[in-house]
């Protein structure tokens, strides 16, 4: 017994280790993480979320993970609790599908996509632990069923939403009230806490009326579209023929596909996807799962890894709070001359990493550090202009390069059009910094 348990250690361990290092492969990639991190650190250092500065996220995520930053605030850190938590997902799954379970992990490094720390990867973990527990009998069960959506629904309010749907499905064999009071429970804690922050209004225009002009910068066709309705469907025949509530949950789940379609969020809809497929494989041992899973693991990571050895990088590099990640020595010289720049000028920064180089410097973020489209409440282009308006004491670091200009004429990015060609037809370009033009109005 005792040999069989440290086999199973064994393999979490290097499956922990191997997910950790994974998230520490960062090259400037994942805009998410960079982010999500901004957000949370912000909290930690005593800013309030939606008065001090705006994100269109619900509020548990951030303020969960900035309660760790206490504790040593890096962004390896929160990517240190990710792997935590999908390890825990994992070892529920092999709980659920028994050792084909394990081929789980191979997944989960072939697309890595919930090895970095954002919303989505902890939404996954949420669902899984509600798959796992929805086939328990334990006392408490309801209510804690309603506690987990309800969390759900306050880090992404359309997935906790939806998620509703399939717990309510087995109706004879659950006490709804219990599961009411649950998900009632953390709703008015976190709008006494609104209140307490004077961040309501804020909260309401942000997360709610802002949505209504998120997509007005991303508009048009989108391949993604087309796979994420072939996994549809594929899902939809297999609740019809198998009848799992589970099942179930995992269509709720693909509501994180919406209202962003890019190939991040069709890769968590894929991931918890394959767990259906993974679950149409005979229980007969075809193989050894345990032993090929964490073969194919250290296969994928070496190949990974060995793909980078040609970048050229410093471990520990010499970015602030960003140290313990592998940023290639092109990045690395990219945020050290910038963030050089800004400690000697007062700058307004156009673009997707304003948070990060805030970060990077010790300074607070604020409604300018996120200039995008829906994410700064009702009407929020015309806001992104009033702000640029009285910001003209700033120096505007923007990028004029082909590739944004085309992406933002297209509708393949979030930056706000308006506020981007506000500062470029109005302001006066005066110099350059890296990849970036500085604009002056003076």
């Amino acid at each position: 017994m005792l040999k069989k348990n440290w086999k199973q250690i064994t393999i979490y361990t290097v499956f922990f280790i191997l997910l950790l290092l994974s998230s520490m492969l960062f090259f400037g990639n994942n805009i998410d993480l960079l982010w999500n991190y901004g957000y949370s650190n912000a909290i930690s250092k005593g800013e309030i979320i939606y008065r001090d500065f705006n994100v269109v996220l619900f509020p548990f995520y951030p303020i969960f993970m900035s309660l760790f930053l206490h504790i040593y605030n890096n962004i390896l850190t929160m990517n240190i609790i990710n792997s935590i938590y999908i390890l825990i997902s994992v070892i529920l799954i092999t709980k659920l599908l028994g050792e084909k379970g394990y081929l789980f992990m191979i997944i989960l490094l072939l697309f890595p996509v919930f090895s970095y720390a954002t919303y989505n990867s902890f939404l996954f973990f949420l669902l899984i632990l509600l798959i796992y527990l929805e086939k328990k009998d334990f006392k408490n069960k309801d209510y804690i069923i309603g506690l987990i959506i309800s969390i759900a629904f306050l880090t992404k309010q359309s997935v906790g939403i939806f998620f509703i749907i399939p717990s309510l499905f087995n109706i004879k064999n659950i006490n709804i009230k219990k599961r009411i009071i649950g998900f009632i429970i953390p709703l008015l804690l976190t709008f006494i806490y609104l209140l307490i922050t004077k961040s309501l209004y804020s909260f309401i225009d942000i997360c709610i009326l802002g949505l209504f002009d998120f997509t007005e910068n991303t508009k048009g066709f989108n391949p993604t579209i087309i796979l994420f309705m072939i996994i549809l469907l594929i899902t939809v025949y297999f609740i019809i023929k198998k009848k799992k509530n589970e099942y179930i949950y995992i269509l709720m789940f693909y509501s994180i596909f919406f209202p962003i379609f890019n190939i991040s969020h069709l890769l968590s809809v894929l991931i918890p996807f394959i767990y259906i497929i993974i679950d149409q494989l005979p229980d007969k041992k075809i193989i050894n799962y345990k032993l090929f899973s964490i073969m194919m693991s250290l296969v994928i990571f070496v190949v990974i890894f060995g793909s980078l050895i040609p970048n050229k990088f410093n471990y520990p590099n010499s970015i602030n709070k960003y140290n313990l990640l592998m940023i290639s020595k092109e990045k690395e010289d990219y945020y050290k001359e910038v963030s050089k720049y800004m400690k000697s000028n007062d700058v307004y920064i156009y673009d997707y990493d304003a948070i990060m180089f805030r970060t990077i410097n010790n300074q607070d973020i604020s409604y300018k550090d996120y200039p995008i489209t829906g994410n700064i409440g009702y009407n929020g282009s015309k806001k992104i202009v009033n702000l640029i308006k009285k910001n003209k004491d700033k120096k505007f670091l923007i990028r004029t390069d082909k590739g944004i200009k085309t992406a933002i004429e297209k509708g393949h990015t979030q930056l706000d059009k308006k506020g981007y060609y506000y500062i470029i037809n109005n302001a006066k370009k005066i110099g350059k910094v890296s990849s970036f033009d500085i604009y002056s109005f003076e």
